[in-house]
C-alpha cells in the first residue's frame, strides 16, 4: 500500500502532500532511492491526526514505500 493510501484510509485531513526523491547509484549500496514526504495536515488536525500520519510514512518505509533519512 502506498503512502497517499494509507493516510486516505486514515481519513486524515490531509491539506497538501509533496514527495521529494534523491537517487543514488554505488558500488557500496547499489541503486537507492531516497523519498522526503511533505505532508501538510489542515489547521484543525488533532494529534490523534499527526500521530497517524507519522505512523502511516514508519508503516510505509518498512513495507519498502519509502525510505526516509
Amino acid at each position: 500500500m502506498t503512502l497517499v493510501a494509507m493516510l486516505a484510509t486514515r481519513n486524515l485531513p490531509v491539506a497538501g502532500f509533496t514527495i521529494d526523491s534523491e537517487a543514488s547509484n554505488s558500488k557500496e549500496e547499489g541503486f537507492k532511492i531516497i523519498h522526503y514526504p511533505h505532508i501538510i495536515l489542515s489547521a484543525d488536525a488533532t494529534e490523534d491526526h499527526i500521530q497517524s500520519a507519522n505512523r502511516a510514512i514508519l508503516a510505509a518505509e518498512k513495507d519498502a514505500q519509502l525510505e526516509i533519512c
